[in-house]
């Protein structure tokens, strides 16, 4: 536990550093900040609503995983295990296996609680956290990579292409979408390549002449990926309502940072939101800083710089919906925590030793 609040105190520290230095040179306006909660009080609840919905049909989503894989967990203990997992995950940025453990174990006390055999379940519930982190990646990556694509192809359509070759802008955006629907296809290719004996030879072998220790672990979790998805495949018909709620969620989040951009005064276009949406999306899983403020705002300054938009207003309504994300989720997580308080500290202790 100290580990995790020494974690968390070091990245907020260089969180409000990083922030100190982009309102030093321009990048960030604190006063924008202040201006969105006294004038524009109405987007600034639009953000909070569409934040609460956001959660919920997060756990919906999951709800639907779990019972593709035929794990039958109590509602109330989804709720509870999705809700603290993700509080936990907003104050421990680039944690993210710690909030799958989190997540998993808080479901599996329950089953506990109830005299449910376990050992099944375990095993269950990571394959359902495996394939709902992918449903996730594999809709934001699409929809990002269309959407760079339409972008492009209207500053083709506007005659923008010429001055945009000559600073490297729009060669940098055909990467990124080229990127995105990389990423997206690989994820849609994995259940077919799971079932490739070759694949695993590889893997294998590359992992045996990995020199570099992170390397081998990398490779190691990649096998661990594959071998999850060899041994679970669906129908695209079963998989159809979890993307659904995934497009949903794109949606919304996409929304969210829309009305704080009309809150702060600087409004931001959809579509360059949902483009940018993946990469932005990657980079709150890494310690970038706290809460997504700090190193996640030069992230996104230097995606949506590649459409044009002025850096002061992306980072202002990013910090913003960030804020009141972490505000909202942290409230859910501690309404559901209450009843588990000593589970989830045991489990911290446990992943921090």
């Amino acid at each position: 536990m100290i580990k995790l609040f020494a974690r968390t105190a070091m990245l907020s520290a260089i969180g409000i550093a990083i922030l100190l230095l982009m309102n030093h040179y321009g990048l960030f306006a604190f006063s924008n900040i202040a201006r969105a909660f006294q004038r524009g009080g109405v987007w600034v609840a639009a953000v909070v609503s569409v934040q609460v919905a956001l959660a919920f049909i997060l756990v919906f989503r999951y709800g639907m995983v779990l019972r593709l894989t035929g794990v039958k967990v109590p509602s109330s203990a989804v709720f509870s295990a999705n809700f603290v997992s993700n509080a936990v995950g907003q104050w421990a940025p680039g944690a993210l296996a710690v909030t799958e453990v989190l997540r998993i174990s808080l479901m599996l006390g329950a089953e506990k609680a109830q005299g449910r055999a376990l050992s099944q379940n375990a095993s269950r519930l990571a394959v359902t956290s495996v394939y709902d982190r992918c449903i996730g990646f594999f809709t934001m990556l699409t929809v990002g990579g269309f959407a760079t694509v339409f972008v492009v192809n209207q500053a083709v359509r506007d005659g923008r292409m010429e001055a945009s070759l000559a600073n490297g802008q729009f060669v940098a955006l055909v990467g990124l979408a080229i990127m995105s629907l990389a990423g997206s296809l690989s994820i849609a290719l994995l259940p077919f390549a799971a079932r490739l004996r070759v694949v695993h030879i590889a893997l294998d072998r590359a992992r045996e002449a990995a020199s570099l220790h992170s390397l081998k672990n990398f490779l190691g979790r990649v096998q661990s990926l594959v071998r999850t998805f060899g041994h679970e495949t669906f129908g695209l018909t079963q998989l159809l309502p979890p993307v659904l709620l995934s497009l949903c969620c794109m949606g919304l989040s996409c929304l969210s940072l829309w009305c704080a951009a009309q809150a702060t005064g600087d409004p931001l276009p959809l579509f360059v939101i949902f483009a940018t949406f993946p990469i932005t999306a990657i980079a709150t899983l890494f310690p970038l800083g706290f809460g997504g403020m700090g190193g996640y705002q030069l992230v996104a300054v230097g995606v949506f710089g590649l459409f044009g938009v002025a850096p002061a207003g992306v980072s202002t309504a990013s910090v913003l919906q960030n804020a009141l994300a972490l505000l909202v989720n942290t409230l859910l997580g501690a309404l559901y925590a209450h009843h588990s308080g000593k589970q989830i500290v045991a489990i911290l202790k446990r992943e921090q030793a």
